[in-house]
């Protein structure tokens, strides 16, 4: 069980990046508790600027680490010190949550990347896109023996075109 102190240390070593590893020798605390707060962190939305209290807090101020930084007096107002940290913020919380699609070629259901993509792995892009004879070879003698196989979409559609 971690008590006050090692919370505090532990919250300081995630805010610069620290590894599990650096953090349990600094600690004195095991692998696993140090993975369950930080876990626990990252549920409840915790950032490194929340370490600082309302008096510190500056308005031009980093959303993930705190520190102050310059803007300019034209454009868009910054929210990120720096890029890095920027990327920290948003690995962590990702302004858009990840829709969900069907493979065009295997059927499987995946979260996706990006709105435009139509395959849950590369392997299955390629499969799709190079689809050879051997593939058409494998797709007859597996319904003539009655084995469930994977048939691409496109070749799906295009059966029920035909029926």
């Amino acid at each position: 069980m971690l008590n006050e102190i090692q919370k505090k240390q532990i919250r300081q070593m995630a805010a610069d990046g620290v590894g599990y590893r650096e953090t349990m020798k600094c600690v004195l605390a095991s692998k696993q508790d140090i993975i369950e707060y930080r876990n626990e962190l990252v549920e409840t939305g915790w950032t490194p600027r929340e370490e600082y209290t309302d008096a510190e807090w500056k308005e031009n101020s980093c959303l993930w680490c705190g520190k102050e930084y310059q803007t300019a007096t034209t454009g868009r107002k910054r929210k990120f010190c720096s890029n890095q940290c920027r990327r920290k913020y948003y690995m962590l919380y990702p302004t858009t949550p990840r829709s969900s699609a069907q493979c065009a070629y295997c059927g499987k259901v995946f979260e996706m990347i990006n709105s435009k993509q139509k395959f849950c792995s590369h392997e299955c892009y390629i499969k799709n896109r190079f689809w050879s004879r051997e593939d058409a070879e494998k797709l007859v003698d597996a319904l003539m023996t009655g084995e469930d196989i994977t048939i691409p979409q496109w070749l799906r559609d295009k059966l029920k075109a035909q029926l």
